[in-house]
């Protein structure tokens, strides 16, 4: 019998193939995870599982990312529409769960360059699936318990007051350790249903965010009249007054002194954008003094009850402090990482120029009363002087003169073109090998003091990428490293496990090349 005819096969229909291939896999339907339902195949993990041991996470974050690039090292806009569409198809969710797109892309821009490299897209990824998780109940652990003791029962003897506000009173106290420790109480009676959710929702943010240079909160407990949250003391005052105490002490203030204390500032800005957080409530009486050591003042960011996840649905309104509130955000009514940076721009300039003013909330005609306060009676007012007013960095003193530009990159009106705190940081005026060094051995001082006081071990190794502070929370990880792009590069580990549609996409790659 004759041999049929020889088929050749050509690049051009390897090619129809996969894009046959790749249009016949249907995509799967939305399903709803609980903490027992699997993704289809069968042996793929769940949502939650991927959360808890994220390594196959970063594994289809890294091969959709590399796919919606089309081997880029970057995403546009475009690009993470296309991104997300493929991650979808291949955790088996609705694109839904990654909310506003076009925000959520001006957020996750740590760096500021107009694009998102493939860790920023894997940050906004995992708090995106974690909030998602969490609002359906499927995290455990993720919404703090709040058990019912007392302060005795809890070990706790109060000393002194501290201070008095709306919410509650706090209190010096000593632990069952006999270590100082803050305690804020908050009497129930005073409390309604949302408020206390959100003081469950900040200590839960305070544990998240836990690091060097952002306040720690211990435990959270109630009984029946009160509920309690413990954490540490400060006692420098806030930044109203660090400029005159320092003084006090006869310490010089020089642009060295202030660079340390602003830099601080800057790497909890930095730390606290890559765990998708905004604080939205950047100001002086919010930045705390650790000890009454000025001569080498160490800065605590404090008080992060208006605080937004990047990835929350409930991002809109004004939140914060007029005179501090970024212009995008009086136009838009919502919330931009920059828009931190533009508070603690205000910040800067107000303390170089003696223009703070008073937190007592108490308006008066005599200045200073900040620098886009001056001149205002109403907040409509303030918002247009905000948007409108240039900065008079012309003010600053000409022995801090190398701190103007920084300045003035912290406070440009359009957010898109403001440095993001990476890129304060990475400004020669805080980058010097010297102004670096002097940071590192700052930071090594106050993990060592801080892990002593919990009996641990203590390192740099687990520290911030952009910012070189350590975190604490098991969640709040580096994210996706050149180690890690490094071995998912062999072709046959990228495929492993991944959909069809994902292995056919591989395949139309690959042929196309």
């Amino acid at each position: 019998m004759a041999p049929g005819p020889q088929v050749v096969v050509t690049a051009s229909m390897k090619v129809a193939a996969a894009v046959a291939a790749a249009s016949k896999v249907t995509r799967p339907k939305c399903v709803r995870f609980t903490a027992h339902s699997v993704s289809s195949p069968p042996q793929r993990s769940t949502l939650v599982d991927l959360l808890h041991e994220r390594t196959g996470l970063k594994r289809s974050v890294v091969q959709c990312f590399r796919l919606a690039s089309q081997s880029s090292s970057t995403l546009n806009l475009d690009g993470l529409h296309r991104f997300i569409r493929m991650l979808c198809r291949e955790l088996s969710v609705d694109e839904a769960v990654f909310g506003d797109l076009t925000t959520e892309y001006m957020r996750f821009d740590f760096n500021g360059t107009g694009n998102l490299e493939v860790n920023e897209a894997y940050k906004l990824v995992k708090f995106s699936l974690r909030a998602h998780c969490k609002a359906r109940g499927l995290l455990e652990g993720a919404s703090p318990a709040v058990p019912l003791k007392g302060l005795r029962q809890a070990g706790y003897q109060l000393s002194r007051l501290l201070g008095e506000g709306n919410q509650g009173v706090a209190w010096l106290a000593m632990d069952a350790h006999s270590h100082e420790v803050c305690v804020k109480m908050y009497e129930k009676q005073k409390m309604n249903t949302s408020g206390i959710e959100e003081l469950k929702d900040e200590f839960e943010t305070l544990q998240l965010l836990e690091c060097a240079y952002i306040a720690r909160a211990f435990e959270i407990f109630q009984d029946t009249t009160c509920y309690y949250i413990v954490g540490e003391p400060y006692f420098g005052g806030s930044f109203e007054t660090v400029k005159a105490k320092a003084t006090q002490q006869g310490i010089s203030i020089t642009e060295d002194w202030w660079r340390r204390l602003f830099r601080q500032c800057f790497e909890a800005l930095s730390f606290m954008h890559q765990q998708a957080m905004m604080h939205c409530d950047i100001k002086e009486p919010n930045l705390m003094i650790r000890t009454d050591n000025f001569r080498l003042p160490q800065a605590v960011l404090i008080d992060f009850g208006v605080s937004k996840a990047m990835v929350s649905p409930n991002t809109t309104g004004c939140a914060g402090t007029p005179g501090y509130i970024p212009p995008e955000t009086w136009v838009q009514r919502r919330w931009f990482p920059g828009g931190d940076v533009f508070s603690m721009g205000v910040v800067m300039l107000q303390l170089l120029t003696d223009k703070t003013p008073a937190s007592s909330g108490v308006r008066t005609c005599q200045p200073p009363r900040g620098i886009f306060l001056e001149g205002t009676s109403t907040y409509r007012q303030v918002a247009e002087v905000t948007r409108t007013r240039q900065p008079p960095v012309q003010l600053i003193s000409q022995e801090y003169s190398g701190i103007t530009e920084v300045v003035q990159a912290t406070l440009r009106k359009d957010v898109m073109s403001r440095l993001r705190a990476p890129q304060v940081l990475a400004h020669p005026w805080f980058s010097s090998p010297a102004t670096v060094a002097a940071a590192e051995t700052g930071r090594e001082s106050l993990v060592a003091s801080q892990c002593k006081v919990d009996g641990t071990e203590g390192s740099l190794e687990d520290s911030n990428a952009t910012s070189g502070v350590k975190a604490r929370h098991p969640f709040a990880t580096v994210g996706i490293t050149k180690s890690f792009l490094d071995s998912v590069d062999g072709k046959e580990d990228l495929k492993k496990d991944f959909s069809p549609h994902t292995e056919a996409l591989l395949a139309l790659r690959d042929i196309t090349r």
